[in-house]
């Protein structure tokens, strides 16, 4: 067996894998969801709040503005440096529900404990300071938890920043990568519960034992914890969050190093759920396997790549194979996403995808290679940090 075929084999292996989840996807029936005037519970949303000054303001605002209105908003200032005080306590003066909660530096995942230790709902809702909700989307998420069979719920995340290239990649990765929720609702193996919108009942996170600071990626850990007890969490397409992305390279670096890390982390920490049986079948046996084998596609991106550069240049028989790998499944995505075909300002980006995507994934390489010193060294990866624009851009439904 040559070089050639062991590549085309692992490229065949990766496409089968990319259009698995694609085509599972599209089994995801979106259900409409209209709120019961039976099931209204006390709703606590908690906004951990770290040096978000430029986007604190808009994100309280599109909580107010909610047409959901039985909640309670708790701002938790996890020792800012920047004027996130004065920006929440112009909130808290003038709306009886918004309260402020102000703590030393002690990491995120301190913060939204601390938050949900001092809420009164039933229901607790995290959004992250940099992220704008839709007016209706925390109605659609308590929707989806009247039934008392769902004890999570988590919403679409939209990249809000895109007037520059790295906005845009990160519009498209985001794109697929909610797309992929939808395969995950199906089988019911929801892992990473994005803090831009996350709905969960609070004895549930009671029961787990909250949030750990062991890595930076809490959101990580908390579901892994969730699906070992068994817990439930469901995706709802229409509960719509526009979040704030990176805006350089060197903040999409540090991103993505924390979320390799963390993820590198989690899977160690509780590795036990690996082998676990009894809960979250298709979680240990589909997801987390295909998550571990993308640690193995990122690790051999730079093979792939020359081998797609080579095929290319040489015009021979993989080439065709590879340029279907690269376009086809991200094509079939697109194609049938609805928030894209709205936005023809996007569209303009279509034939650019492949190498889109070729860029995040020579930054994850980067990353995951960062993230492996750091496993072997035990050193801690400080929490992203990038120069905040606050979101500019509201995508139409």
């Amino acid at each position: 067996m040559n070089i050639n075929q062991i590549i085309s084999m692992y490229l065949l292996f990766s496409l089968i894998r990319c259009v698995y989840t694609i085509c599972v996807g599209f089994l995801y029936v979106h259900r409409p969801l209209k709120q019961s005037s039976n099931y209204s519970p006390f709703v606590s949303i908690v906004v951990p709040a770290w040096n978000e000054s430029v986007g604190l303001g808009k994100t309280i605002e599109s909580i107010i503005n909610s047409n959901y209105k039985n909640l309670e908003v708790i701002i938790v200032n996890d020792g800012s440096t920047d004027n996130t005080n004065e920006v929440a306590l112009g909130y808290t003066q003038n709306f009886s529900n918004v309260r402020l909660i102000d703590k030393e530096n002690g990491g995120k995942s301190s913060a939204l404990n601390l938050g949900i230790k001092n809420s009164y709902g039933e229901i607790i809702i995290t959004i992250d300071a940099d992220s704008y909700i839709y007016p209706d989307a925390i109605s659609y998420l308590i929707s989806s938890l009247e039934n008392q069979e769902i004890d999570g719920a988590i919403g679409k995340i939209v990249v809000g920043n895109r007037n520059n290239f790295i906005g845009v990649i990160q519009y498209f990765e985001y794109l697929f990568g909610f797309h992929s929720k939808k395969s995950q609702e199906i089988l019911n193996s929801i892992y990473i519960l994005p803090g831009a919108l996350t709905a969960l009942r609070k004895n549930a996170i009671e029961s787990v034992g909250y949030f750990e600071d062991y890595s930076k990626t809490e959101d990580f850990d908390i579901s892994i914890k969730l699906k070992s007890e068994g817990h439930k969490i469901t995706y709802v397409d229409d509960a719509i969050c526009i979040t704030e992305g990176a805006s350089d390279f060197k903040g999409l670096l540090n991103q993505r190093t924390r979320w390799r890390h963390g993820f590198l982390q989690c899977i160690i920490h509780r590795k036990e759920f690996l082998v676990q049986t009894k809960k979250g079948y298709y979680l240990t046996f589909v997801e987390l396997p295909f998550a571990l084998l993308g640690i193995i596609d990122i690790l051999l991106y730079p093979l792939l790549l020359g081998f797609i550069i080579f095929s290319i240049l040489t015009i021979s028989s993989s080439a065709i194979f590879v340029l279907s790998y690269l376009v086809l499944p991200y094509s079939y995505l697109l194609l049938m996403d609805k928030d894209l075909l709205k936005n023809l300002r996007l569209l303009k980006y279509f034939a650019l995808i492949p190498i889109l995507f070729s860029i995040v994934n020579a930054i994850e390489f980067v990353a995951l290679i960062k993230s492996l010193y750091r496993i072997v060294t035990k050193k801690q990866t400080n929490w992203t940090n990038w120069v905040r624009t606050g979101i500019d851009l509201k995508p139409e439904r």
